[in-house]
């Protein structure tokens, strides 16, 4: 299905049927201008880039990837034939470096004689442009003069150089291509007749599919020089008596099809850490780009998508008729490993990212709004400690996956969050600046997990991106009651370093039972002394930790994982609810 989606891509985009043609082959650097009678009009450069560079503006001459003919490596590497129509200057025009030895001289020689025979040859057999070609032939008695003019303008005999006659370049001429395409014939690799088989990217019976599958690049992980994602070079791969790529038979066509396909879908993918690459396209072209609205979501295109109608909606028109794919890739050795396939429309992959951006949504720390548009990897930079090695290598790919489809995240994602918030009562706003804003994240990401979680659906589906004084969950209430009595701490004592959180929240979190009786204990006492130097404070308390525990019908012994990470969102609201009530006290 894989095959089949990115031959379907190549087709719409005109990649890889024309295997005697390249725009990723070699690069032009410089364009020889001659009019219609021959005559060498000058020269312009191609591909040069301005950048500023310690405030300066730098010129940099790189040449430029166009659409020119194509002769395989391999066929180059023997010294003794050159390209068609582009090449370098010194095959062309015989351009010898003042250093070159003998032997340098005479291959220079052989290849600019094969240059100007592929010319006479196409030449002969043109009707159309043989006017053109001919005038090109005739371009050669300037030779001297347009060494010299790339020369002045500081050339190198190894950079390419393409011909235009009359302002249009000899490249994309009908006689040239076509000429091209059956001379090409002779080098491109043949294969022998077998049995029928269908090749499996299009259902269609073939009797010649491709033993050996060009390489993949650009794949994070895999080998410089590329790497296969159809081959059985192994005996543990084959199957039948099939060796190579004959138990995955694809034609030569469709070979090079879906190999353009994904070279370019890698180039304008998205690296995911540590090593793999996610590609997003859809059938028809509709623009639909969700790693955007996860890497980084602005505010208005998350308040639009949260507005805008979903399928089923009366007013959905259209918002599905377009297949969505993702593709995630990574490399090993010189293998293409496939670590996520999804196959699904345009309507509900943003009806996904519609639900995603609702289960993240969380209220601020300071508890006067609510948050939505969390990017991706600041979500899981909340839990971990300092870099992105420690996550595990799936978790960014499972996480973009609950982004697109819809479905519950890793359990590690749970732990990690949970684990991460329990440690960070020890890290103070001073240690990390950003310390509450991390706070905020893994709620969200907690928020995620609880209701997305399989289990226990009745009460994990009802935690609210804000303070819920009517939720009677006793892990929800246990968290609410950690941050009440801090609270009480810190207006009887203010601040007094390692306070109630540092020293109970680990075991409050885990074995509520067993530590809240002393807990209170301590409540009891600092009441006490507010009650006496701040009675109005004292008394809010008082009504604050009846309200709690009037809904808490039983103490837990323990917490499982889903527990604690209830207890955390119950204690993270209940601080931002503080916040919001001291600054609305301000205000007054």
């Amino acid at each position: 299905m894989i095959l089949q989606r990115l031959v379907e891509y190549a087709d719409r985009n005109n990649l890889g049927a024309d295997q005697t043609y390249s725009d990723k082959d070699r690069k032009v650097h410089w364009q020889v201008e001659l009019d219609s009678a021959g005559n060498f009009i000058g020269i312009i450069p191609r591909g040069v880039e301005e950048k500023m560079v310690k405030g300066k503006n730098k010129t940099r001459h790189v040449g430029e990837q166009i659409l020119i003919p194509y002769t395989p490596s391999n066929l180059m590497n023997g010294g003794k034939i050159a390209h068609f129509i582009v090449d370098s200057a010194e095959r062309v025009f015989f351009w010898r470096d003042a250093e070159a030895d003998d032997k340098k001289i005479e291959k220079l020689k052989t290849q600019h004689r094969y240059y100007w025979n592929l010319i006479e040859e196409c030449r002969e057999k043109a009707s159309e442009n043989k006017k053109e070609l001919s005038v090109l032939i005739s371009a050669r008695r300037h030779s001297d003069l347009i060494i010299k003019t790339l020369e002045d303008q500081r050339a190198k005999p190894g950079q390419n150089i393409i011909f235009a006659v009359g302002g249009a370049l000899l490249t994309a001429l009908p006689d040239i291509k076509k000429y091209w395409t059956e001379h090409s014939r002779k080098f491109m690799p043949s294969e022998e007749a077998g049995k029928s088989c269908p090749d499996i990217s299009s259902g269609a019976i073939i009797s010649n599919p491709k033993t050996s599958h060009g390489k993949i690049k650009r794949v994070p992980g895999g080998n410089p020089s590329g790497t296969s994602l159809v081959a059985n070079d192994k005996a543990a791969f084959q199957s039948f008596g099939l060796k190579d790529a004959l138990n995955a038979p694809v034609s030569s066509g469709n070979e090079a099809k879906y190999r353009e396909a994904l070279n370019t879908l890698i180039q304008k993918g998205e690296h995911l850490p540590p090593e793999a690459v996610a590609c997003f396209w859809t059938r028809k072209g509709t623009q639909c780009d969700p790693w955007a609205m996860v890497k980084e979501p602005g505010d208005e295109d998350v308040r639009a998508l949260l507005t805008a109608p979903g399928p089923g909606d009366k007013n959905a028109v259209g918002i599905a008729e377009d297949d969505f794919y993702c593709l995630v890739l990574s490399g090993v050795g010189g293998r293409v490993m496939v670590r996520d396939w999804m196959e699904t429309t345009v309507g509900k992959t943003k009806a996904s990212l519609k639900k995603w951006f609702q289960d993240i949504t969380i209220i601020q720390p300071d508890g006067l709004a609510a948050k939505t548009n969390h990017k991706l990897f600041a979500l899981l930079g909340a839990i971990i400690r300092e870099k992105f090695d420690e996550l595990p290598p799936q978790l960014t790919i499972q996480l973009l996956q609950a982004a697109l489809n819809g479905k519950p995240p890793p359990a590690v994602l749970l732990s990690l969050a949970v684990k991460r918030a329990a440690m960070s009562v020890y890290v103070s706003k001073d240690d990390d600046p950003d310390k509450f804003g991390k706070e905020m994240r893994r709620a969200a990401v907690m928020r995620l997990c609880l209701l997305r979680s399989q289990s226990n659906q009745e009460v994990n589906s009802k935690m609210q991106e804000k303070l819920d004084q009517e939720q009677e969950d006793p892990a929800y209430l246990c968290g609410r009651l950690l941050a009440m009595l801090d609270r009480v701490q810190f207006l009887a004592l203010g601040d007094v370093g390692a306070g109630v959180i540092e020293r109970m929240y680990g075991a409050a979190s885990t074995t509520p039972a067993l530590v809240y009786g002393r807990i209170f204990n301590n409540a009891q006492k600092h009441l006490s002394k507010m009650s006496k130097e701040k009675p109005g404070a004292a008394v809010n308390m008082e009504k604050d930790l009846e309200e709690v525990t009037g809904h808490l019908k039983t103490w837990p012994k323990t917490l499982d994982l889903e527990g604690q990470a209830r207890f955390a969102l119950g204690f993270y609201h209940q601080k931002a609810a503080y916040r919001a009530r001291s600054i609305e006290n301000k205000m007054k």
